[in-house]
């Protein structure tokens, strides 16, 4: 259960970037591929999760981190 959650959470903050203007960390990287330019995630999902959890779980200001167990439509 708490993995689906941290997915979800990790989710919704590569989605919703302009909800987390204050608190950016790097999730992706650009490599050179075949002389392409690419980008590349450097962290997982739920590690993105994770990250977010436990900065609200620690600050003193607010930080949005979504309650709800419904995962994105694509």
């Amino acid at each position: 259960m708490a993995f689906t959650f941290l997915t979800i959470i990790g989710t919704d903050y590569t989605k919703n970037t302009r909800c987390h203007k204050n608190h950016r960390f790097t999730t992706h990287s650009y490599r050179t591929i075949n002389g392409v330019k690419k980008r590349v995630r450097i962290m997982s999902l739920f590690n993105v999760g994770l990250t977010l959890f436990k900065l609200a779980l620690e600050s003193s200001e607010y930080i949005r981190v979504p309650f709800s167990l419904k995962l994105y439509d694509i």
